[in-house]
């Protein structure tokens, strides 16, 4: 049963004045009505009539419209009348006359906060701790002003929080087993001879090769300063798992075969950056054209042509590209998204950009007082727990401390994490990617001069990044440098060349060999691939 006074009447005449006056809030993603939001009866009846009018295209309704609608239900009209609807519609239509239109917001958080708190108690959650409506005239001042201080997000994740907490109580997470040595290990060997603990190809062969590409199971994180290139670095290897790219000689490589290609679907999260922003650089990488021109819509008739082409590529294969913004996550709520998509849309891999204190993680430890580097070893530890569960691979990314620069050279390890060095516990292979210093290219110049001599037609661009392999897993290269040619532009690299941490150059580097073929565009367009 519904805590009674649990609405507030002044919130929904305004928010239902404001959309009578401008039907057009309906369609603003920013905004999400039920016809639950509105407590009264009398109410839903006028938003139900507000709603299928503004879906009809009309711009602006007034008392004698909605009058007239609800007449055509004898039914409802005569419950309409009996409550005096006409003179309520009138009563509400006036009460956003003349009011500033960014109160609307005001009211509208205030309605839906109410419409929250119905709901968690239709479930039977007590949401007393957010409003107590049995609080006499007197103390009604504070509840108001203890909900005005909370958002939508910040009373969801206060309840994931205490349901994940009685979860742990319950649940728990006894995962051992005892065995002896020689318990299944035959079979082992003979599944790992048919099927390699192997992933989908990352791009750069050297990392790709050091890392085993993306295993499902895993967690790795990519870690660089601000600016350095996070994100373009995991949409270009969530590119690389999802569709295919044109090459430099404007064919379309395609992995596995034209009958049965090798494509799997990502769920990109994103926690600053726009869809649209994420878009152009998947338009980027599948075409090999500089993001600028694509922004500037400015193309030569050579980059217009590959952009068609990459376009047709990303409308065949652009549902395996699944993005998601969240821009103040919590570990509830990441729980709750990353089940859903693993369940519910079958995703096997997940780029997750990135581990940071957001106001909803701390949030969540409030009353526990969590330190931050505690709250964000806790997200990552669940990150690597969600893909050992669920069997999935997932990347994410963290920013690095102000230390992180007085190693010019060296290698740089987890104590340049920002925030927490814990994060990278749980992890699987750990990367450090910053731009090359010119003390650090003192280090390599002869390596690098060396190399162009012997093949200059492979060695055509300097390395621009050096990636540190500080922690690897199950991996042989371990403690290395990878120095790589990213191109920001259009989100491709090429792994030069590796050394140890002393920078002594290591010869003997393997590589993993992946099924793929560079086809004719046109010629793939006529046997109807794309």
């Amino acid at each position: 049963m519904i805590k009674k006074d649990l609405f507030d009447t002044n919130a929904s005449l305004y928010v239902l004045s404001c959309l009578m006056r401008n039907p057009l809030l309906l369609q603003n993603d920013k905004y999400s009505f039920v016809k639950t939001d509105f407590y009264k009866p009398i109410q839903q009846m006028i938003f139900i009539a507000i709603y299928n009018m503004a879906q009809n295209g009309v711009e602006r309704i007034v008392p004698q419209d909605i009058d007239l609608y609800i007449s055509q239900y004898d039914s409802q009209y005569e419950y309409y009348k009996q409550n005096k609807g006409y003179e309520f519609i009138t009563q509400c239509y006036q009460t956003a006359e003349g009011s500033d239109e960014r109160q609307f917001d005001i009211y509208y958080n205030r309605l839906k906060k109410f419409s929250v708190l119905r709901d968690l108690e239709s479930i039977g959650i007590d949401t007393t701790q957010f409003y107590d409506t049995e609080k006499d005239a007197l103390n009604r001042d504070v509840e108001d002003e203890k909900l005005n201080k909370l958002t939508l997000e910040q009373i969801l994740n206060i309840v994931r929080g205490e349901i994940v907490t009685i979860e742990n109580r319950h649940i728990g997470k006894d995962l051992s087993s005892v065995q002896s040595a020689a318990d299944g290990m035959r079979d082992l060997v003979k599944e790992l001879q048919s099927n390699p603990e192997v992933g989908l190809p990352l791009e750069g062969e050297i990392v790709n090769f050091a890392s085993r590409g993306a295993r499902l199971g895993k967690l790795y994180t990519y870690s660089a300063p601000s600016g350095a290139g996070k994100t373009r670095y995991m949409v270009m290897n969530a590119c690389a798992i999802s569709m295919p790219y044109i090459d430099q000689h404007g064919q379309v490589v395609l992995r596995g075969t034209q009958e049965q290609t090798d494509y799997q679907k990502v769920l990109f999260i994103t926690t600053e950056q726009q869809p649209d922003e994420i878009q152009t650089m998947i338009l980027a990488h599948v075409a090999g054209v500089n993001e600028k021109s694509i922004l500037l819509g400015n193309f030569t008739p050579y980059e217009l042509e590959r952009v068609k082409r990459a376009l047709d590529i990303i409308d065949k294969y652009g549902q395996n590209f699944i993005i998601e913004c969240i821009p103040d996550p919590s570990i509830a709520m990441l729980r709750a998204r990353l089940t859903k998509y693993i369940v519910q849309d079958n995703v096997e891999y997940i780029f997750y950009d990135y581990i940071f204190s957001s106001p909803g993680l701390l949030s969540e430890f409030r009353d526990v007082a969590v330190r931050e580097d505690v709250a964000l070893m806790m997200l990552s530890n669940t990150l690597k727990e969600i893909a050992a569960t669920y069997n999935i691979f997932i990347q994410s990314a963290t920013q690095l401390n102000d230390g992180w620069s007085k190693r010019e050279i060296g290698l740089r390890d987890q104590n340049c994490i920002r925030g927490s060095k814990a994060i990278a516990d749980k992890i699987d292979i750990g990367l450090i990617g910053v731009r090359i210093s010119d003390e650090e290219w003192k280090q390599i110049e002869t390596i690098w001069n060396e190399l162009k001599m012997q093949r200059p037609e492979k060695y055509m661009h300097d390395p621009n990044i050096v990636i540190d392999i500080y922690k690897n897993r199950r991996g042989e290269m371990n403690s290395v440098k990878v120095f790589r040619y990213f191109d920001y532009a259009t989100l491709r690299c090429q792994d030069l060349f590796v050394t140890d941490a002393s920078y002594k150059s290591i010869k003997e580097i393997g590589q993993l060999q992946y099924e793929e073929t560079a086809y004719d565009f046109l010629d793939l367009k006529t046997r109807g691939v794309f």
